[in-house]
């Protein structure tokens, strides 16, 4: 996650998502983004940030955003016992 919060703003804008910057955490710099066509009422990916502006996690809405994957394995939208199963092998 070697990335920074204008790298990840203009990465996620690149799929069609709006950022808006959430200035209630004074641990974490926390950026909501949905769809350009949704509103804001509940964000597709929270992404935290570092005071410095590294990225320090995300969080993806399982219904509402993007696929994910890790080693070819989709993440998101799966029966949590299937994707243990194939995680595991």
């Amino acid at each position: 996650m070697d990335m920074h919060q204008e790298e990840v703003i203009a990465a996620l804008a690149a799929h069609g998502f709006t950022a808006q910057p959430d200035e209630c955490s004074s641990e974490w710099v926390p950026v909501r983004f949905a769809k350009e066509d949704t509103s804001m009422s509940r964000a597709a990916v929270e992404c935290y940030f570092y005071s410095n502006g590294q990225l320090a996690y995300v969080h993806v809405d399982g219904r509402l955003g993007p696929q994910v994957t890790c080693e070819g394995i989709r993440l998101i939208g799966r029966v949590p016992s299937q994707l243990a199963h194939e995680m595991e092998t």
